[in-house]
């Protein structure tokens, strides 16, 4: 791991505290320096502690701070290049980094890669366009009766979730058409699309699901209920 040592410095929260200030005359004729003790350094809110001989300053405005002190901190590794007067900073095995919090956000992956369905069902899978969108590959099912898809989740995902309404070619006809969601047998979510009913999104709990059944209910031939975008996570 490359470390950054400008970036971590700035990171570093820096008090001073003035306990004690010592004059130091580099040349009585030409040169005086004023240099403060008492800087206190915090980490991550924890304060570090520094030996009484190897102890951050102040001087004419600007902080100093020991490297060695500061590397062992945050786990790096100190040397120093007398040939060319270098301080050489490595990252050693104890460096502590920060994660980020959380984990990733999940990528979803369509019901028909991960888990295609079996078994008869009367249901169409084609492109359709509901509210002038289009959409690809949707369930689609225009006969009066109750239909299903079986998909096999195996328990691998948690939620799925979709877009449910009706297709542009068959907006007409009163009769509501319902779409259920049963895993392993149970209703886990239902949702009823009517005449007028613009298209839905979607999020139903599949935890845990070994097998899921997506149920097409019509009362009406003919008036298509499409189930687009089903997407698994």
């Amino acid at each position: 791991m490359k470390l950054n040592f400008k970036s971590f410095a700035m990171g570093v929260i820096i008090t001073a505290m003035l306990f004690s200030a010592v004059m130091v005359i580099a040349n009585p004729q030409t040169v005086t320096r004023e240099i403060t003790y008492g800087v206190g350094v915090s980490l991550d809110g924890q304060t570090i502690n520094f030996e009484e001989d190897n102890r951050p300053f102040l001087m004419e405005g600007r902080t100093f701070l020991p490297v060695r002190a500061i590397a062992d901190a945050v786990g790096l590794d100190v040397d120093f290049d007398g040939d060319t007067n270098t301080v050489l900073l490595t990252s050693g095995g104890t460096a502590v980094v920060q994660e980020p919090a959380g984990d990733p956000t999940p990528q979803g992956v369509s019901i028909h890669e991960a888990a295609p369905s079996f078994g008869g069902s009367n249901l169409s899978f084609r492109n359709v366009d509901m509210r002038g969108v289009r959409y690809n590959n949707a369930f689609t099912n225009t006969i009066g009766g109750t239909f299903s898809s079986n998909h096999a989740l195996d328990g691998r995902f948690t939620t799925l979730t979709g877009i449910v309404g009706r297709t542009d070619s068959a907006l007409q006809g009163t009769m509501p058409r319902t779409v259920t969601f049963l895993g392993d047998g149970t209703e886990l979510a239902a949702f009823t699309v009517g005449e007028h009913t613009m298209p839905t999104e979607i999020t139903v709990d599949v935890t845990g699901v070994t097998t899921l059944s997506i149920q097409f209910t019509s009362q009406q031939n003919g008036v298509a209920i499409t189930l687009a975008e089903v997407m698994l996570y």
